[in-house]
């Protein structure tokens, strides 16, 4: 594994509409949700509620993986992109504000289907990548 996304690979995650992303709970036990996402410098960035369970985990243990996938019946054709980082979250500020609009900007519908991105009730997250393998790109 390496510590650091191709072009390719940037390319695919920046595209990619949803990411699959993995936590761990306070008893161990792996938590898995789609995420709705932007790469941005380097940095997996995402918006989830303070009060959700993936917020909570990443607060107790920072270490996650992501998964950024295409698949189609045609195996020869299938591509992903895995990565393990470190998440880190800001729930203000003028970071915060520049993140979302990333996020409504490749999202339109985020801020109606979504009820929105809130500062104080929402966290960014934003995931450095640390080791990352992909297949197929």
């Amino acid at each position: 594994m390496r510590n650091r996304l191709t072009e390719k690979e940037a390319d695919f995650i920046s595209v990619a509409r949803v990411g699959r992303l993995a936590t761990v709970g306070p008893a161990g036990m792996p938590h898995v949700v789609p995420i709705c996402h932007i790469l941005d410098e380097g940095l997996i960035v995402f918006a989830t509620p303070v009060t959700s369970v993936k917020a909570r985990n990443m607060a107790a243990e920072p270490q996650v993986s992501l998964v950024f996938d295409d698949y189609t019946e045609f195996w020869e054709d299938l591509a992903q992109v895995v990565v393990q980082g470190r998440a880190g979250m800001i729930t203000a500020g003028p970071e915060f504000r520049r993140y979302r609009d990333l996020i409504y900007a490749k999202f339109p519908q985020y801020p109606t289907a979504a009820d929105g991105i809130s500062e104080k009730e929402d966290a960014m997250v934003m995931v450095s990548v640390e080791r990352v393998a992909s297949d197929g790109l």
